[in-house]
């Protein structure tokens, strides 16, 4: 009996640990396309005022390349492309102008895309919807 509790152990402990390797490639393929920035939320005197398309993400997984085009005078992310890595529900962002990179929570509901950069220390919360 114990020779066939510790196999189950081992199956059940091989499975866990291989469906924790699919989480960054599905993460990854969510977030594939082009989303428009529509609202920032911070603990700021005003919440800045985002007009639609004046801030497009787009996310290209395959060689996992964040093109940002802006139309605002003081964008969040600055014109250009970046390169970003997700681990679970985390995406990092490189940012070649500075030594700070960008490291975001993010979720996924339906076509919304919500990025949270430590709001427990009042960083931004960033919201999308998807192009």
């Amino acid at each position: 009996m114990r020779k066939y509790t510790t196999s189950i152990i081992l199956l059940l402990l091989f499975c866990y640990a291989c469906s924790k390797d699919d989480d960054a490639t599905l993460n990854d393929n969510t977030l594939a396309g082009e989303w428009i920035l529509t609202k920032i939320l911070c603990f700021c005197d005003e919440n800045p005022s985002i007009p639609a398309g004046d801030q497009v993400w787009k996310f290209e997984t395959k060689q996992q390349n964040l093109k940002v085009t802006n139309n605002v005078s003081e964008p969040y992310l600055a014109n250009g492309e970046y390169s970003y890595m997700v681990k679970g529900d985390s995406l990092f962002i490189d940012n070649p102008n500075s030594s700070f990179n960008y490291n975001y929570k993010f979720f996924i509901k339906s076509d919304t895309l919500r990025l949270e950069d430590k709001p427990e220390l009042d960083g931004p919360i960033l919201l999308f919807v998807k192009n």
